[in-house]
């Protein structure tokens, strides 16, 4: 009933798809309760990453042309945000898909790269050129690069810290202190 909050008419078999490419069934397959666990009040029972399962696989259940996900694996290990992309990415071929995250990783959902610095978009055209003028040094803070993206099938949006080249803010999915940036990303 979790996954299929606010959408009573959805059958199990659908409910059971979203679950599986939301990598929710691999915690619930460990569980002698399976579906039947008991999340708690606002999924107080659950791991961060489980509560986020269980919402990827509530955008994932109506399987919308266009899909947005707002940080879909932040609170997700390594290797089940590993599984989340590889089944989602199976998906992507038939969706347009807006991505925001702080992990570099997740970038490879999508063609194009937006960076955002204070605001304002600084960076915008294919990815690897976009990650490429990047590692350079050739996008600055308060100008704004357009870079080819003929072809591209989709959009990210990267919103990072833009540091001198060299520094770890101009390194692609790392601030100033190292820690992951601001990411937004999209392919359809």
């Amino acid at each position: 009933d979790n996954i299929s909050f606010g959408a009573p008419h959805i059958d199990e078999r659908t409910v059971l798809r979203a679950a599986e490419i939301a990598g929710v069934t691999d915690f619930l397959h460990g569980h002698p309760m399976g579906f039947d666990l008991p999340v708690g009040e606002r999924g107080t029972s659950l791991s961060g990453g489980q509560r986020q399962s269980i919402v990827n696989a509530r955008a994932l259940l109506l399987d919308p042309p266009i899909l947005m996900l707002d940080e879909p694996t932040s609170s997700m290990d390594n290797a089940s945000e590993a599984q989340f992309k590889s089944r989602l990415e199976e998906t992507l071929p038939s969706k347009t898909l807006l991505l925001v995250t702080h992990r570099g990783s997740m970038l490879s959902l999508v063609d194009r790269l937006i960076v955002i610095d204070h605001g304002k978009i600084v960076a915008d055209g294919a990815k690897e050129d976009v990650l490429k003028a990047l590692r350079s040094g050739h996008v600055r803070s308060g100008g704004r690069q357009r870079l080819p993206h003929a072809g591209s099938k989709g959009a990210a949006m990267q919103s990072q810290a833009i540091g001198p080249p060299g520094s770890a803010a101009a390194t692609p999915g790392k601030t100033e202190g190292g820690k992951p940036d601001g990411t937004a990303g999209g392919k359809d």
